[in-house]
């Protein structure tokens, strides 16, 4: 499926659009997904956590998403508010919508993102990132 934005690559995004108006968006890398770089630790209820920070500079965000890929029962978070629980697996990258009470949480500066893993594997495996999917 050819995209509607000339801009746009699968190869780079492999984000799965919905329909039409989504692959027309313009995709700007807020924060890279990467597997490096987060710090664990384990909580009171021995769930594991992944966290990782991140700085923003002047840009406005128009319409914030997190870029994931991940396996498990997750929480995830934005400086200490809840963007999504979410479960199951996706191998390859997809949107999570970032809420508009996690979204205000984005500030210049230092930010963090952090993921619980509710009921860890022996293969957890998370790649998260921050995008601004802008129409």
């Amino acid at each position: 499926m050819a995209s509607g934005n000339p801009g746009f690559s699968w190869d780079k995004y492999s984000l799965r659009a919905r329909n039409t108006n989504h692959e027309k968006r313009e995709v700007i890398d807020i924060l890279p997904a990467i597997f490096d770089g987060w710090t664990k630790s384990t909580d009171k209820q021995g769930c594991v956590v992944l966290k990782r920070s991140f700085t923003l500079g002047d840009e406005k965000l128009q319409n914030p998403y997190l870029k994931a890929k991940r396996n498990g029962d997750l929480e995830i978070y934005l400086n200490d508010e809840l963007v999504k629980k979410v479960s199951g697996n996706f191998s390859e990258y997809c949107g999570l919508f970032i809420p508009k009470a996690a979204g205000e949480t984005l500030h210049k500066g230092l930010n963090f993102i952090a993921v619980k893993a509710v009921n860890p594997s022996a293969n957890l495996m998370i790649d998260f990132g921050v995008i601004d999917w802008r129409l």
